[in-house]
């Protein structure tokens, strides 16, 4: 009986075998290679399991997705400490924090907007309005592109 050439290729393994802490590294930008080590597979089947298993891939969004707002928690915990104490330096009258915070928001080179409308007729109107731009351009490309 001859050896088997191609052995069976191992299955990507469910979330709950691919320990929380794994995702995360792969997630939060671990080098595959660590990664397919610390899970004992080798960094070929790691990338086939990025590229074809949809399970796989779905585990990791999901441990991307977690990451995301896990740091969005922590970074809008920061920006409000962050903002008492820009607030107290400008109350103070820092002018540096002062300059930072116009500069920041865009007052100082004109980039400051008003935020968008809060009617919805308006809003509704505005998107209708960029469409109709949008299509107008690509009728454009097109009658240019046919020489017309």
């Amino acid at each position: 009986m001859g050896k088997n050439l191609n052995p069976p290729k191992p299955a990507a393994p469910s979330s709950a075998v691919l320990r929380l802490e794994k995702r995360h590294r792969l997630v939060a930008g671990s080098i595959i290679t660590n990664t397919a080590d610390e899970i004992c597979v080798d960094r070929s089947t790691l990338h086939r399991w990025l590229r074809d298993d949809w399970a796989f891939q779905a585990a990791v969004n999901a441990a991307r997705i977690e990451l995301h707002w896990a740091v969005q928690i922590r970074l809008s915990e920061i920006a409000t400490a962050a903002t008492e104490t820009v607030a107290r330096a400008v109350a103070a009258g820092d002018v540096r924090a002062s300059l930072a915070v116009l500069k920041g928001l865009g007052v100082l080179d004109g980039r400051f907007h008003e935020p968008p409308s809060a009617d919805a007729e308006a809003l509704a109107e505005a998107d209708r309005v960029e469409e109709a731009e949008r299509r107008s351009e690509l009728l454009l490309r097109l009658c240019l592109a046919d020489g017309l």
